[in-house]
């Protein structure tokens, strides 16, 4: 009766968030669209490109994840790990920071994984549950991810979430002993 229970909640939930999200959508493919025309942009526009984006940054966990959350079908391996956030700015990339180590477009919902993670077959289109709390309570952050990009060498246990503002970034913060399940979906 749980397993109904919860399942039917979860439904609900997407049915009544359909309009919402496919909305969200709408805002976060415009948004990459500018940042495909913007490759070449100097960090001074950077600080204007953030403006433009600050109005999505709620839809990033939500639109890669409460979509997918009913449709969870097997757990292949559940670790705990450090996650951090990064953005598409130099000092936090490689010379290119549009594109990530899988060779795909940065976008939300994309996360890179240190590369001990990766050597264990946690690989690039691989599904990924954070449960992140902040204070006990789950964050909304917390959700599922694909890998796309992997991290510096010198990280182990870590997971780093793409996000286009760096104020969001310094919002998911650094998150020690976060419960991460890797996913076949």
């Amino acid at each position: 009766m749980k397993k109904i229970w919860a399942t039917a909640w979860r439904i609900t939930i997407s049915v009544t968030l359909l309009f919402v999200i496919y909305t969200q959508y709408t805002l976060v493919r415009q948004a990459n669209t500018r940042l495909a025309d913007q490759e070449a942009v100097t960090s001074d526009l950077f600080t204007l490109m953030d403006g433009l984006i600050d109005s999505i940054g709620a839809v990033q966990g939500d639109l890669y994840n409460i979509t997918q959350q009913a449709s969870l079908q097997k757990i292949v391996d559940v670790k705990k790990l450090t996650v951090t956030a990064y953005t598409p700015r130099p000092g936090e990339t490689d010379s290119d920071p549009f594109v990530t180590a899988s060779m795909q477009r940065v976008k939300p919902g994309g996360i890179a994984v240190s590369p001990n993670l990766f050597r264990d077959g946690w690989v690039f289109g691989k599904k990924v549950y954070l449960e992140i709390r902040v204070n006990g309570k789950k964050s909304s952050f917390g959700g599922i991810y694909t890998i796309m990009d992997l991290t510096s060498e010198k990280l182990t246990d870590h997971i780093d979430i793409f996000v286009f503002e760096k104020n969001v970034a310094f919002e998911i913060g650094r998150n020690n002993g976060v419960i991460a399940a890797l996913l076949q979906i």
